[in-house]
C-alpha cells in the first residue's frame, strides 16, 4: 500500500493569520499551545508549553492536539518529531507545527509512522528538499505531499513496530538512569558548594560546622574563606568550530554537534576528549553538555577544554556552569530576532577555587559524569541499529520472527 502523508492523513497547522502574538500568552492556564522547543527526540515535553486563553484555544477546533497524533515542526529546525501518548493536557499547536492524525485506522499503525518520521528516511527527505532550495526555512504542507512511502500489512506494521517499540524502551530506560545520575551529581554539588557543607578537615560539614565565611563583592554573597575566585578562562581554552550545520551529514565516523539538542555526523574530527559544550545561539542558547570524544563543532557552538592536565578539574567547571550559567545565559546576552551568546559570556564567567576540596568533589562525581557518558553513547548505538534496521524490515530484508 502507497501512503501519502499529505494527501491520505489528516494534516492540520494554525492558519498564519490566527497566530498568537507574544502578550497573547499567559503566566498560567489550564490550555496549553505547543511549538518546536518542545518536540525532542520524538518525545513532546509539556513543560515548555506556553498558556493560552480558552477564547484563543477553541477558537481552532481543528488544530486541538488528541492522544496519537504526531506532531511535525515546519519552522525552524525542520522534521521534528513528537508522538502525542496519554495526552492529559488540553493542548493547541503554535503556527510551527503541523498535525497529522490517523486516516485510516485500519490500514495504518501510528506507532510504525512514527518510527518512519524519525528515522533517517524522512530527515534524507527534509534534507533533499532544503538542497532543491524550496523549503531552507519552512516545511509547506504542499512538501509533505511529496513524501510517498509503501508500507506493509497492518499486522506486519504491528510487528515491525513492536520491534522497533522494544529498541525505544531500552533507551527510554537509559535516559531515566542518566536523569537519576544527574540529579545525584547536582545534589552533591548543591550541597557542596551551593551551602558550602562539604567535608572539612575533621570530616564535617563545612559551614554548619562554623566554617568561616566571607562576602564576595564580585558574587555578591558570602563563600568560604579557603575560596578563591577565578574563571573559566583560567582553566580552559575555549572554541568554536569552523563548520556551517549545512556541511554536515546524516551518516559518518564522528558526531557533529551543532546547537540543537539533535547531533548530526562529520567525517573529521576537531577535537578528541573530554569538553564541556555550549549552544552559542538560537533556541536553544546556553545549553551544556559534557562529552569525552571525537567530535566535530558549528561554528556558533563552543567547545570549552583544559589548558593543563596539572589542572584537570573539567568536571567540576561543568557542573558549575550548568548550575549557574545556563540561567544567566538562557535566552542569550545579545540579539533579539536570534539570542546568541559571546566568548566573553563564559571565557568570564566566575569558578569558585579550592583545588583540595574540588579533587575531593571530582573523585565522587567522576565516576557518575562517565557513567552518563557511556550510557548516552549506548543510546547512540541503540538509535543508529534502530535506522539501520528500519529499511530492512520494511523491504523484507530482515523477517519478523
Amino acid at each position: 500500500m502507497k501512503l501519502n502523508i499529505g494527501k491520505d492523513m489528516y494534516l492540520k497547522g494554525r492558519i498564519g493569520w490566527k497566530g498568537l502574538s507574544k502578550n497573547e500568552y499567559l503566566d498560567k492556564s489550564e490550555y496549553k499551545i505547543i511549538n518546536a522547543t518542545a518536540l525532542n527526540d520524538g518525545l513532546v515535553d509539556y513543560e515548555k508549553c506556553g498558556y493560552i486563553s480558552k477564547e484563543r484555544f477553541l477558537e481552532s477546533e481543528d488544530i486541538i492536539v488528541k492522544n496519537n497524533d504526531i506532531l511535525i515542526s515546519k519552522d525552524g529546525t525542520l522534521g521534528k518529531i513528537g508522538y502525542v501518548k496519554n495526552l492529559k493536557e488540553k493542548l493547541t499547536v503554535a503556527s510551527g507545527i503541523f498535525i497529522l492524525r490517523n486516516s485510516k485506522i485500519k490500514e495504518l499503525n501510528m506507532d510504525y509512522l512514527y518510527h518512519i518520521l524519525k528515522s533517517d528516511i524522512f530527515k534524507n527527505f527534509i534534507n533533499k528538499k532544503k538542497a532543491l532550495g524550496s523549503t531552507i526555512n519552512h516545511l509547506y504542507q504542499r512538501d509533505l505531499e511529496q513524501f510517498e512511502i509503501d508500507i506493509p500489512n497492518y499486522k506486519q506494521q504491528t510487528s515491525i513496530s513492536n520491534i522497533l517499540n522494544q529498541i525505544e524502551l531500552k533507551m527510554d530506560i537509559n535516559n531515566r538512569i542518566i536523569m537519576k545520575l544527574e540529579s545525584m551529581m547536582k545534589d552533591i554539588y548543591d550541597y557542596w558548594f551551593v551551602q558550602f557543607d562539604f567535608p572539612n578537615e575533621k570530616g564535617k560539614p563545612y559551614k554548619s560546622s562554623g566554617g568561616k565565611m566571607v562576602y564576595n563583592e564580585k558574587l555578591k554573597r558570602e563563600i568560604p574563606e579557603i575560596f578563591g575566585l577565578k574563571t573559566v578562562e583560567d582553566f580552559c581554552d575555549i572554541f568554536t568550530g569552523k563548520k556551517d550545520v549545512n556541511k554536515s551529514l546524516d551518516n559518518g565516523k564522528y558526531k557533529f554537534f551543532s546547537c540543537a539538542p539533535e547531533f548530526r555526523y562529520s567525517n573529521e574530527y576537531l577535537y578528541d576528549g573530554k569538553a564541556i559544550l555550549v549552544s552559542g545561539n538560537g533556541s536553544y542558547t546556553g545549553r551544556t553538555i559534557f562529552v569525552n570524544d571525537k567530535f566535530d563543532l558549528y561554528q556558533r557552538t563552543y567547545a570549552i577544554v583544559i589548558k593543563d592536565d596539572t589542572q584537570d578539574i573539567i568536571e567540576f567547571i561543568y557542573l558549575s556552569l550548568k548550575t549557574y550559567f545556563v540561567l544567566k545565559v538562557k535566552g542569550g546576552t545579545h540579539g533579539s530576532a536570534i539570542p546568541y551568546i559571546v566568548y566573553n559570556d563564559i571565557a568570564n564567567e566566575p569558578i569558585l577555587y579550592n583545588k583540595e576540596i574540588i579533587m575531593k568533589f571530582i573523585d565522587i562525581v567522576k565516576q557518575l559524569l562517565q557513567k552518563i557518558v557511556a550510557i548516552k553513547n549506548q543510546n547512540d548505538k541503540l538509535k543508529e541499529y534502530k535506522n539501520f534496521i528500519l529499511p530492512l524490515l520494511m523491504n523484507g530484508q530482515v523477517e519478523v520472527v
